[in-house]
């Protein structure tokens, strides 16, 4: 009966001083996650706005370098949209709304290009689309340019969600 009392008191300071140290190593685990060293050094978000949807963002790049915005962007706003393309603009840039040009165009002094990403894009649906970020733009909106009617040169210019880079 003796060694089974060494036995049980062996194994509880075994378990003891291991729970100590799983202790220890939990705690210091969770400083690190709080302070941010687990963090991806690049994150994304995208907010879309009432009526539309921006999905999945992805950062392609460099904030010192620039690089790519991808994103599955939509619309549920009833309608069917046609000739459909989306710019990203800087919350840097001067220029307040976009105006709407022939896709793969220049949007105006944003210093990107309108990018072609549906012919037709009905409600509901949703299209990715790759957005060049231009060096530092760390955030931005997402404007769409669409036609109301197939064949008809974009000329509505909204607002789709907001992006940022981080």
């Amino acid at each position: 009966m003796g060694t089974n009392k060494f036995r049980a008191q062996s194994a509880m300071e075994y378990l003891m001083t291991y729970g100590w140290a799983i202790l220890i190593i939990a705690i210091v685990l969770a400083a690190m996650f709080t302070l941010g060293i687990f963090k991806s050094p690049v994150g994304t978000t995208c907010r879309s706005f009432p009526g539309y949807v921006c999905t999945a963002p992805v950062f392609t790049g460099t904030l010192s370098a620039g690089g790519n915005f991808i994103a599955s962007v939509g619309q549920g706003t009833g309608a069917t949209w046609y000739d459909v393309g989306y710019v990203y603009v800087p919350s840097s840039s001067s220029v307040t709304t976009p105006v709407a040009a022939a896709l793969g165009a220049s949007s105006g002094t944003t210093g990107g290009n309108w990018i072609d990403v549906a012919t037709v894009l009905n409600t509901g649906s949703t299209a990715t689309a790759t957005l060049p970020v231009p060096i530092g733009a760390a955030s931005g909106t997402i404007w769409a340019e669409y036609a109301t009617t197939s064949g008809g040169t974009p000329n509505i210019v909204l607002q789709v969600a907001k992006a940022t880079v981080s």
